[in-house]
């Protein structure tokens, strides 16, 4: 993503308006390929600190068809960036580059990656220990790299794996409730 400095930001509540407007024009840009639209990210966690930059999954039917749409999308603000290093995904920025305003995750119907992010955004939800816990990583990365956001991204990444083995307990966990 080039040289992005880090910005942070406490969440906002008129971020959930922002991705509500994001997904009217998605699904209106990817028509009838759209199954669902997902706010993701900390922007999507109430109470932690956020870079500024709107998460998006856009669900789709077809993976295969999403390339035929970069046009429409670049008409609209988007940069499309292909699979981005996570095959089988397309990848969109709005606005500059430098200071983006949405990420699109483009998934097809059934990706685990879609899980991933969902259950990764439900359990910080659940769990303000650990979301307070992210923050404060978060926070400790931006004091550390706030000229490189490719390297706060980096290590930002690497919270994230060490979370799923909490989350895959508490889906467990959640499923011997259920039955």
């Amino acid at each position: 993503m080039g040289q992005r400095k880090v910005k942070l930001k406490m969440y906002d509540p008129n971020w959930e308006g922002l991705f509500d407007e994001e997904a009217i024009q998605l699904r209106s840009l990817f028509g009838d390929q759209v199954l669902r639209v997902y706010h993701v990210g900390s922007t999507a966690i109430p109470g932690i600190l956020a870079a500024p930059v709107i998460d998006v999954i856009v669900e789709v039917r077809d993976i295969s068809k999403i390339d035929y749409y970069n046009q429409a999308m670049r008409k609209h603000g988007y940069t499309s960036l292909g699979e981005n290093g996570i095959p089988g995904r397309r990848f969109f920025v709005k606005g500059p580059l430098e200071e983006p305003s949405h990420y699109i995750y483009v998934y097809e119907k059934g990706d685990t990656e879609i899980g991933k992010m969902m259950d990764f955004r439900d359990y910080l939800k659940t769990h303000p220990s650990d979301a307070r816990a992210f923050s404060i990583h978060k926070s400790k990365l931006a004091e550390t790299y706030p000229d490189d956001f490719s390297a706060y991204e980096v290590h930002k990444v690497d919270f994230f794996y060490d979370m799923m083995k909490k989350i895959d307990i508490w889906k467990t966990n959640i499923m011997k409730d259920l039955f």
